[in-house]
């Protein structure tokens, strides 16, 4: 092969590259972003549209990309995993790995944030606590749709007694009313329900944690956006290892404070 056919198979081979890449994206235009309506600081609907943690970290890094997206307030968390599902969804901001999910999500390798999972209890109704066995022989709560990872949700089905409520005002009247002696849930958003309630002071925290699961930014399986995953992952990391987060979840806690809406 002559220099010059040589010059113009490379030249060719650069033309073509670029217009390959665009090709496997040519119907991700806009990346849809969703989330659980109810997981204060880390997501929320406010009434307008969806605020929080995962939010800012999904919008930032896709502005960082220059990639155009909507937050788009859909309903609950089970719709929205349904149309994530079915690819009407590009993102799901942002969500613990479970096997179920993994069937419909793409997740990177870099997790967006901390995700602790803790025993609630009134303070009159304290208990000694180590560890999950310390559960037990005693009455349990739990909100519906809720799955805490790291094995817990088969230790739950399979060794302890609870009861399913629908949201976290019922779990937590369960406590009040001593028709439970624990509750599990997220550690951010129970804390931001009682902040948003004024009841600060008469539920705690047990410690150590249930689970201290991430979570992660998710593309649904089903839509063209997913091929953005690798590049979002890179960007993700390279913002986490400059600290560009650390403070976010006290600051959507912070601002939840201000104005909390619950019952959306």
């Amino acid at each position: 092969m002559s220099e010059h056919s040589w010059r113009l198979c490379l030249l060719l081979l650069l033309c073509w590259l670029p217009s390959a890449a665009r090709a496997v994206d040519a119907r991700c235009d806009k990346v849809v972003i969703s989330a659980d309506p109810a997981y204060p600081p880390l997501h929320w609907y406010d009434g307008n549209t969806l605020q929080g943690a995962s939010i800012a970290i999904a919008t930032r890094v896709l502005s960082d990309l220059h990639v155009p997206y909507e937050v788009r307030y859909v309903g609950p968390l089970k719709r929205v995993l349904g149309l994530a599902q079915s690819g009407q969804v590009d993102v799901v901001a942002t969500l613990k790995m479970t096997p179920e999910r993994q069937a419909f999500l793409r997740y990177g390798s870099t997790p967006a944030l901390n995700n602790p999972v803790a025993v609630f209890v009134t303070r009159q109704g304290r208990f000694h606590y180590t560890d999950w066995q310390d559960l037990i022989g005693k009455r349990g709560a739990v909100a519906a749709g809720n799955q805490f990872g790291d094995g817990f949700d088969d230790y739950l089905r399979g060794r302890l007694t609870v009861s399913v409520v629908p949201d976290l005002t019922r779990l937590f009247l369960l406590l009040q009313y001593q028709h439970a002696d624990y509750a599990v849930t997220g550690l951010y958003p129970g804390m931001a329900w009682l902040a948003a309630k004024g009841d600060e002071n008469r539920y705690v925290a047990l410690h150590p944690f249930v689970v201290n699961t991430q979570n992660y930014v998710t593309f649904s399986r089903a839509s063209p956006c997913a091929t953005l995953l690798p590049a979002f992952d890179q960007r993700l990391r390279t913002l986490i290892h400059a600290h560009a987060f650390d403070h976010i979840v006290e600051d959507y806690m912070a601002m939840w404070r201000q104005h909390p809406v619950l019952g959306k």
